[in-house]
């Protein structure tokens, strides 16, 4: 058994003890809450995917609590942090039986996050990323 310890002990309200398994076809971690109450899991990639999905569903309903079922536009809420994760694939599916939506698949490395887009706020988006990356494009150019 292959095992790389990637982080400490889990602190309050963090994942702790993140470790990789046999190569990353398995990862072990601890949850701790504010309490000092811990959990130990492990979870194989097929599980981790589903507990990503999970988290993200709840996180989800929490914001639609918070914010009334309103979406808050990014120029009123910017995110206060930022994942390491890079993104390595990008990718829109069809999903069969709502011809009003589509799947925004996110790839890092093996790992797919799908996510449902109502058709016309994808084109919206094509819209915003391509501008973003001109202006980004554009920024660098005047830096050098």
């Amino acid at each position: 058994m292959n095992i790389i310890k990637l982080t400490d002990r889990a602190r309050p309200g963090n994942i702790g003890d993140m470790r990789l398994v046999d190569l990353g076809r398995c990862v072990s971690l601890t949850l701790g809450n504010d309490n000092g109450q811990t959990l130990a899991i492990t979870l194989t990639h097929g599980e981790l995917a589903g507990f990503i999905e999970s988290l993200i569903d709840l996180a989800v309903d929490a914001a639609r609590a918070r914010t009334g079922n309103r979406p808050l536009p990014l120029t009123v809420a910017p995110p206060a942090r930022f994942s390491r994760a890079e993104v390595t694939d990008i990718g829109v599916a069809a999903i069969g039986g709502y011809p009003t939506h589509a799947h925004l698949v996110l790839r890092l490395h093996d790992l797919d996050l799908s996510f449902r887009i109502e058709r016309d706020r994808l084109e919206d988006l094509a819209d915003t990323l391509g501008h973003a990356a001109h202006a980004l494009r554009a920024d660098e150019r005047v830096r050098h």
